[in-house]
């Protein structure tokens, strides 16, 4: 269940944006889809995708528009509702030129279907665009109904050489492998992410949390102690070095990560909540002591 679980937030990352699409779209007024866009609209905003589903494609097979076409294949595949998805997809290829969208619904398709030749290629059609590689990790991170399918595909990407150079598709995929639980397919990710990006923090950070999943706290542990200096100048390091090693379990060097560079209110309340996990008294006072310091702000 662990592996099922972390796929299906996966999924719901990648397809919230889907619902506030959906919860957005009007049909022309005055046309025979009005009635089904609206009753649909009203089930997803209830939580009720099988009957949002259902709406949406009728309005899609009223109303001669692209747009409802994709629409309901997108809250089609949202619902799990591989039949009526196939429909809307066949209305949206009928009405629409290719692109990358179409394509990476009828590879999820195959891969809910669980036909690895037909998902396989249309995974090759996707990272042969350069911006492709955000839709085939969209297909891949939905799971299908069978993850080690997933896991495979993902797999024959880097093997193939597949992934395109750019920083953020190698973050991307070895997260999608670590949500997947493949933890060895993920330290093969992060290995070669490594050596295509030696100086990048990020990718520092994604082998530290790669090496605390698997298991290796000590080697993690080594390569967040030497991102420490480089974060004394950067926010977002600070807050992402400081999580990881609360995650490693050591929130006393979180608080310390975080103490680098400027403070505010919030990084100062991050700082006492993480002290106090650490049950690290001196600490904490010490803490109390700086906003002694300029007790007006913030007030300690």
């Amino acid at each position: 269940m662990p592996v099922l679980l972390k796929i299906a937030a996966c999924a719901a990352v990648v397809f919230a944006p889907l619902v506030a699409t959906a919860a957005g779209a009007q049909a022309p007024s005055g046309s025979d889809a009005l009635a089904p866009v609206m009753a649909g609209e009203f089930a997803l905003q209830a939580g009720k995708l099988p009957d949002a589903a259902r709406w949406y494609l009728e309005a899609a097979q009223a109303e001669d528009d692209p747009g409802l076409a994709e629409l309901a294949t997108r809250i089609a595949l949202l619902a799990n509702d591989d039949a009526r998805a196939a429909d809307a997809l066949a209305l949206w290829r009928q009405r629409a030129p290719e692109s990358l969208a179409m394509r990476a619904a009828d590879a999820a398709l195959a891969l809910r279907r669980g036909d690895a030749d037909a998902t396989r290629r249309g995974l090759q059609t996707l990272m042969s665009d350069s911006k492709g590689w955000r839709y085939a990790l969209t297909v891949l991170g939905g799971g299908g109904r069978d993850p080690r399918l997933a896991s495979t595909l993902l797999g024959e990407l880097l093997d193939k050489n597949l992934i395109p150079n750019q920083l953020q598709a190698w973050l991307a995929f070895g997260g999608l492998a670590q949500a997947l639980g493949e933890m060895a397919l993920a330290e093969r990710i992060v290995g070669v992410a490594v050596e295509r990006f030696p100086s990048e923090p990020r990718v520092a950070l994604l082998h530290a949390s790669q090496l605390r999943r698997a298991e290796k706290p000590e080697q993690a542990r080594a390569i967040l102690d030497g991102l420490m200096p480089q974060a004394a100048g950067e926010e977002a390091l600070r807050l992402a070095l400081a999580r990881e090693y609360d995650a490693l379990g050591a929130p006393g060097a979180a608080a310390a990560a975080l103490a680098q560079g400027p403070q505010d209110t919030a990084t100062f309340g991050l700082r006492a909540s993480l002290l106090a996990k650490a049950e690290d008294t001196p600490a904490l006072t010490a803490l109390y002591d700086e906003l002694r310091k300029n007790a007006s702000q913030p007030d300690p």
